[in-house]
């Protein structure tokens, strides 16, 4: 793969300090979007449990490397990147490579002090192999873990930008506070480039509920206090059977649901998405101070 020195990397951390808000999905889905729109994205699943890789049709059965080989430093990433037709079983939308995680993960702290020495850290193995990405793609979004695993420690200190996803239950909300908190922490631990980018509401009701509408409402409290770059987006996904049910199957909406109303929901996401990093590029950074500001306030409760 060549560089492309007009290409800017835009570096995306996905998450929630909840399980079950379909983060996954929403990388995922929102990477094929994209793909759509002519752009390259890189995937780099962080998770122990395998989300993305496991929805791209890797399965546990297939031994390949990723994530933990890099993290280790026994592989550079792009000896362990799986594009588009490398594999049979791997159903990747064109202009969508992943690097896949193994449970593996799960032993990563104790492999890192095994090579490297009792003073090893995860912290910061991510960013060295990401800034050797640059230029390669226009996106690489981190799949991190609902707990604060290594792998999600590191993609905290690495990444540039943060998406937050949620459903319309109490819990994810909370999950959502919490991870403001650790990108707070980020900020002042030696990642001062992290951003806020929004919050993705997912599994949205087709007919809101009085709980639905209140929570939605507690999210734009926490998020829509007139920061452009923090607001929940205004593209939800709904809940719908056919999200679960194609990922069974290893495959993306966009390949098996094409015209489907969710479908066209993630093809209006990657536009918003699209349009609020161009946003962030007309900002000076005197706008932009006040709204990480925020960030701070909402942390802080």
């Amino acid at each position: 793969m060549s560089e492309n020195p007009s290409t800017k990397t835009r570096v995306v951390a996905f998450g929630n300090q909840k399980g079950g808000v379909t983060k996954t999905s929403t990388v995922v889905n929102l990477a094929a979007a994209l793909s759509e729109r002519g752009r390259r994205i890189l995937v780099w699943d962080l998770d122990v449990n395998c989300g993305s890789t496991r929805l791209f049709g890797v399965s546990q059965g297939i031994n390949v490397f990723g994530t933990f080989e890099v993290m280790v430093g026994d592989e550079s990433p792009e000896d362990v990147i799986i594009r588009p037709g490398d594999l049979d079983t791997v159903n990747l939308p064109e202009n969508v490579d992943l690097i896949p995680a193994h449970t593996k993960l799960e032993g990563i702290e104790s492999a890192l002090t095994a090579k490297h020495g009792p003073f090893a850290t995860s912290h910061g193995a991510l960013r060295g192999p990401i800034e050797s990405l640059a230029g390669k793609y226009d996106y690489i979004f981190l799949d991190t873990s609902p707990s604060m695993t290594p792998p999600t420690k590191a993609a905290y200190m690495a990444a540039g930008n943060f998406v937050l996803t949620a459903v319309p239950e109490r819990l994810a909300i909370e999950g959502l506070v919490n991870a403001i908190q650790y990108i707070a922490h980020a900020r002042n631990s030696g990642n001062p480039e992290l951003r806020l980018m929004g919050v993705v509401m997912n599994q949205v009701p087709g007919r809101a509920t009085r709980l639905s509408n209140l929570l939605m409402e507690e999210v734009d409290r926490h998020f829509g206090q007139g920061d452009p770059l923090m607001r929940r987006f205004q593209t939800s996904i709904s809940a719908s059977t056919i999200v679960p049910t194609v990922q069974q199957g290893g495959r993306t909406l966009f390949e098996e649901a094409p015209d489907h109303k969710v479908t066209q929901q993630y093809r209006k996401l990657a536009q918003e998405f699209e349009d609020r990093f161009a946003q962030l590029g007309a900002s000076t950074l005197s706008q932009v101070g006040p709204i990480q500001n925020r960030v701070m306030e909402v942390a802080n409760g």
